[in-house]
């Protein structure tokens, strides 16, 4: 493309050259022939004017290539101007990227290495009793037969008498009392005991548990979705029948309303709830426990006085605990429990709505006191894609409940199916066998005797 376009500039060229010397020619053949010069003199006229013409077609065309060369230059100019704007963009982007990069794996490696350093501490401690029960061990194996048993018994009671005092000296927390103020275990009424005078079995195992402070709690996660991790810890109440088998909260809460003894079992694991959420703390800055409160608990004027000081007393608790009510107790409040609801929303508590299975129920008003998550089973969620939810879809729930400052919690899911179902609810938060099954946190966890097993076995 160049070559030829030289060879046309060249080619242009030639017969402006040529159309000059025309010219020129034809000039100095008119001034011989008509003005009567020599040939000579005629010759150098039409060289001169030739001249003059070459001359002049020279400037022409140094302005033109000049103007054209200031355009080009002008060009560059303007592109080099938009790139540096470019290339400044590009850094200032650049930059920040790199500190995202920074700043995002400086959040995900700390907690990884705190819990490494939490799991080598642990190993440490592991091969320590290790060496040391195999040392004691051997002592005792080459003593005689006869006197080893009671030397034994003697060493094993010894070394757990030691592994108390150790545990008791790392652990500098207070216990329940200390923490939170002292809160009295109220004895079941005389209702309780002519409740049982009927020989109900569920009947004499609450009475058990409440006499005998036995009420079991168990930890289930509440998880992010769809990255399945832990985000909350719901604290869920168990008692046990005279067998020894579990009996559920749905199996016992409305007999023991019927008892009123409901308020002590839900101080009971208010107690435990608060000191399984210290351990997690210890661990996890950001730890939420969940707590269930009954309908005659939040009726009860007794308990709840005690119950609002002791919060108030510990004002710190509001980031770390949130009470669950079921939608039966939320839907027949009246006043006198709506003002204790206002009252503990003050304090800074927050509230979720459990049992959920009215859809079209006044959401809006959970907001003004104080609920800020929503709990229904899949089932329920499930069922509501096919049957629809008054003018709103069930798939455009969650946005819903988003869109006026509650979000949803999917609870009950058993399945990957119901999950594979579920992606379109647009749903962040779930809780299920499918993730995690509810685990017992065991006597020695919650009194504290080895907390930072503990720890491990609660967040695990």
């Amino acid at each position: 493309m160049c070559v030829r376009r030289g060879v046309l500039n060249i080619a242009k060229n030639l017969f402006i050259c040529a159309c000059m010397v025309i010219i020129s020619a034809s000039l100095g053949y008119s001034v011989w022939a008509h003005l009567g010069l020599t040939g000579f003199e005629a010759t150098m006229a039409a060289m001169c004017f030739f001249v003059i013409q070459l001359v002049g077609y020279l400037f022409v065309w140094k302005a033109i290539v000049y103007r054209a060369l200031l355009s080009r230059i002008h060009d560059l100019s303007l592109a080099e101007a938009q790139n540096a704007v470019g290339l400044g963009r590009v850094s200032n982007e650049l930059a920040g990227l790199r500190k995202t990069i920074k700043t995002v794996s400086k959040g995900e490696m700390e907690p990884l290495a705190r819990e490494l350093e939490v799991i080598s501490s642990l190993i440490k401690q592991l091969a320590e009793s290790t060496v040391a029960v195999e040392a004691r061990v051997g002592e005792l194996e080459a003593l005689p037969a006869a006197a080893s048993q009671p030397k034994q018994k003697a060493a094993k009671k010894a070394a757990q008498k030691s592994a108390n005092s150790q545990a008791a000296s790392e652990s500098d927390e207070p216990d329940a009392s200390e923490w939170f103020g002292d809160i009295p275990a109220d004895q079941p009424t005389t209702e309780i005991d002519k409740l049982t005078s009927e020989n109900s079995p569920i009947l004499k195992a609450i009475q058990n548990a409440v006499d005998k402070n036995k009420v079991d709690v168990y930890l289930q996660p509440i998880v992010t979705l769809p990255q399945r991790k832990p985000k909350f810890y719901e604290a869920l109440t168990r008692i046990r029948n005279a067998k020894g088998d579990l009996i559920r909260p749905a199996q016992f809460m409305k007999s023991a309303e019927k008892a009123g003894t409901m308020p002590v079992i839900d101080k009971m694991l208010l107690v435990r709830a608060i000191q399984i959420l210290r351990r997690l703390l210890l661990r996890k800055g950001d730890a939420v426990v969940v707590c269930n409160i009954s309908a005659s608990s939040l009726a009860d004027s007794h308990f709840f006085n005690d119950f609002r000081k002791l919060l108030s007393a510990k004002p710190d608790l509001a980031d770390h605990l949130i009470f669950e009510f079921d939608q039966e107790t939320v839907m027949k409040i009246d006043t006198l429990e709506e003002e204790s609801l206002r009252a503990l929303k003050n304090l800074g508590f927050r509230f979720a709505i459990d049992n959920v299975t009215d859809l079209s129920m006044d959401f809006l008003n959970l907001v003004s006191l104080g609920f800020h998550y929503v709990k229904v089973s899949s089932s329920v969620l499930l069922a509501a894609k096919k049957t629809g939810i008054n003018e709103i879809h069930a798939e455009d729930f969650s946005r819903f409940l988003s869109r006026n400052g509650l979000q949803l919690i999917v609870d009950h899911v058993e399945n990957e199916s119901e999950v594979v179902e579920l992606l379109d609810f647009d749903i962040s938060l779930g809780q299920g066998f499918l993730f995690a099954a509810p685990r017992e946190v065991k006597p020695d966890v919650i009194s504290g005797s080895n907390r930072r097993a503990g720890a491990q076995k609660i967040a695990s």
